[in-house]
């Protein structure tokens, strides 16, 4: 018992843990191949041929911003990762996933020694919460849009953190000499046009924390509200960007958002209820046993950002399940904080049994999830083979079969795969034109008729 102590709490011991994480992420990543969006960011919103160079990405960026939306940033970095083999993609997403599981550890077990135990939980409760884990986190498009939105966001918190808990160190830290200073108000601009939910969460998030960190210290002047305003600016230049304008705009009065309210409050109730049930009845256990002040607003913070990136839906037009990553993980986060406090109370016995449950809920889960994430990797290379041998026969209309996902943990899950009706629409063109031909018409296997 004292070496498993003393192994969950040593460095060895989490930088194993840490390995394994990512290792596990780049097999997934590998096995997840091409889908929908990517083969039409594979070429050129400005003239339709494949994106190759810089300036053609460039060109092709400029015309997204009146054609598609006004996430520049992302979908820069998703045309960009495609002019280069998709393993650099694999190698980059595994440890983008790696460090938004290390910040949220982090941010838990600040002013702590090494806890192995809690690095693992943090990675489990995103396998096991995060809605459609597949589209979010492996899909290519789809994880560049809100798994790297996360990522960016804890870059973002970090001096708001340090200035709040008092603490500097490697991973919070304030910008302090001049270059630094330059390079996080460049960073802040980007991290505002990056993602419609997540950056705007990103800037409320800093805004309480430099508000709390003020108000303790007793200042009223610091230069971390010039990241923020800067932030601002870029959040504006994104949402009115041309594109963003015409296909983002949901409801138009206040009637109409009232209206949509019941309904994300459903969303959030089906899939987060249990972790909210988690949350408040760790908040009741952090009064009962007196968890500092410090913990409980970072806390208290992390749940009203939950929330917040939540309810940003409403104004949304479509509010697909993946734009709930911001909001499942902050609560997370929200959660964890205060279990990191309660192992040091007489609660530990029951932060130990919740993990323990919390880990037999993720080995089932796990092991059907990378079993259909497999299963969908070998229908893509099966499809792969048709559309060779159909090419090879001279053939410039081939039929493909549509890639099904038994689970939210294989990218293809809830995505439209192929369009059944028009081979002359999406996503049918953007794959016409990655195999060479003139159309793609999707077959359902799924409904021939079984002999």
């Amino acid at each position: 018992m004292d070496r498993i102590k003393k192994f969950n709490s040593s460095r060895c011991g989490l930088l194993i843990a840490m390995t394994a994480v990512f290792i596990v992420m780049f097999v997934l990543n590998c096995m997840t191949p091409y889908l929908v969006d990517d083969y039409g960011y594979m070429y050129s919103y400005a003239d339709g041929t494949r994106v190759r160079t810089i300036s053609g990405l460039i060109q092709s960026m400029y015309q997204h911003c009146f054609k598609v939306n006004g996430r520049v940033v992302a979908h820069t970095l998703e045309q960009a990762f495609l002019m280069v083999p998709k393993a650099v993609f694999n190698l980059a997403n595994a440890l983008m996933f790696l460090f938004v599981i290390y910040s949220g550890y982090r941010i838990c077990n600040y002013g702590k020694k090494y806890n192995t135990v809690l690095f693992l939980a943090t990675a489990m409760l995103y396998w096991v919460f995060v809605p459609v884990f597949g589209q979010v986190t492996l899909w290519q498009d789809g994880s560049l849009n809100y798994l790297w939105a996360l990522g960016f966001l804890f870059v973002f918190l970090r001096p708001y953190l340090a200035l709040y808990l008092g603490e500097e160190g490697r991973f919070f830290r304030i910008p302090r000499t001049w270059c630094l200073q330059i390079l996080f108000l460049v960073f802040a601009f980007l991290f505002g046009m990056y993602s419609e939910i997540t950056s705007l969460t990103g800037i409320l998030l800093a805004t309480g924390f430099l508000i709390a960190g003020l108000l303790r210290k007793k200042d009223r002047k610091n230069r971390l509200w010039l990241p923020i305003i800067i932030a601002i600016a870029g959040y504006l230049c994104m949402i009115l960007m041309p594109a963003e304008q015409m296909n983002k705009a949901g409801a138009s009065s206040l009637h109409d958002l009232i209206s949509v309210i019941p309904k994300h409050t459903e969303m959030l109730r089906g899939s987060l209820g249990l972790l909210w049930v988690m949350w408040g009845a760790l908040i009741v256990l952090a009064a009962v046993y007196q968890l500092s002040h410090q913990q409980t607003v970072v806390s208290i913070g992390f749940a009203l950002g939950s929330i917040a990136a939540h309810y940003v839906l409403i104004a949304a037009v479509f509010q697909p399940y993946r734009c709930m990553c911001t909001t499942s993980f902050l609560l997370i986060v929200a959660c964890l904080v205060l279990t990191a406090g309660l192992f040091d109370s007489p609660a530990h016995a029951i932060c130990k049994a919740a993990i323990g449950a919390l880990t037999v809920c993720f080995l089932f889960s796990f092991v059907i999830g990378v079993f259909d994430i497999h299963a969908v990797y070998s229908r893509s290379r099966e499809r792969d083979l048709s559309a060779a041998e159909q090419i090879l026969q001279g053939k410039q209309e081939i039929t493909l079969d549509i890639i099904y996902g038994s689970t939210e943990y294989s990218g293809v899950r809830y995505l439209k795969d192929l369009d059944l009706e028009n081979p002359d629409t999406w996503p049918n063109t953007g794959m016409a034109k990655y195999y060479g031909v003139a159309r793609v018409i999707g077959h359902d296997p799924q409904n021939e008729n079984v002999e």
